[in-house]
């Protein structure tokens, strides 16, 4: 029972670094994208860097949300059916 629990625990903590790799690749590019650029032309806007990110993680969770959605229901499912195994007491 505590190695079922284990591997489910292993296996939510990798799903959710798989799941959210993407955005947080693409916030961490745009990010410092935006940061050369500042230091570049020497513009020190604090607000500068937001609506690019915004920008650019809402476009890569519509294009990964389907992805994201199927692998989580398999999680969900594969979870679900575990418990439902396990015995009681």
């Amino acid at each position: 029972m505590v190695v079922v629990i284990e591997q489910l625990l292993r296996e939510s903590l990798v799903l959710c670094c798989v799941v959210s790799g993407p955005v947080l690749g693409a916030a961490l590019v745009v990010g410092f994208s935006v940061s050369f650029f500042q230091a570049v032309t020497q513009i020190q806007e604090q607000t500068m860097s937001y609506i690019p990110k915004l920008v650019v993680v809402f476009v890569v969770l519509l294009m990964s949300f389907g992805w994201m959605a199927r692998l989580l229901v398999a999680f969900s499912r594969k979870l679900f059916s575990s418990i439902a195994g396990l015995p009681v007491g």
